[in-house]
């Protein structure tokens, strides 16, 4: 209930009880790494992430949410091995593809970035942000007729 409400300081605290009780219950670890990244406090937040990775490696939302720690923390090359391992085990994860574009993006890796946004806009046409962020990469790339399309069209999905 406290996270539903936003009130982190007691979702924290409730997370942290059940870890007292089953110290490897790693749904309230991702939910403790969920919290901390709301709390923007992404290094505690990758610490969470990383253990639940450690129990369940074949976790891809796990692995998507060290790969969000990671990226804010800039260890891009991290984040990006986190989402490819995210990818790995779930493919049809649009969200790790947008994720895994915008770290090709940030990397400069721009073709890169914009098959990763064609795959997450495959598997999401509705995702305003993957239309943002092609068009960022298209305009970069000079593709610019291209770019205003696309960023038109996320205007259309969300003004």
């Amino acid at each position: 209930m406290a996270y539903q409400q936003g009130n982190w300081g007691g979702a924290e605290k409730l997370c942290r009880n059940l870890l007292r009780g089953v110290p490897d219950l790693h749904q309230a670890m991702g939910l403790l790494g969920i919290v901390k990244a709301r709390m923007n406090q992404p290094t505690e937040a990758a610490h969470w992430f990383a253990k639940v990775v450690e129990l369940e490696p074949r976790d891809a939302a796990a692995q998507s949410n060290l790969g969000n720690a990671l990226q804010t923390l800039g260890r891009l090359e991290e984040a990006l091995s986190c989402y490819e391992r995210a990818i790995a085990i779930n493919p049809g994860a649009a969200i790790a593809h947008l994720n895994r574009g915008a770290v090709l993006q940030a990397l400069g890796r721009n073709e890169e970035a914009l098959a990763s946004y064609d795959l997450s806009l495959k598997l999401d046409a509705e995702s305003a942000k993957a239309c943002n962020n092609r068009g960022n990469v298209l305009f970069r790339l000079g593709r610019l007729e291209q770019a205003l399309a696309d960023f038109d069209r996320a205007i259309r999905i969300d003004a």
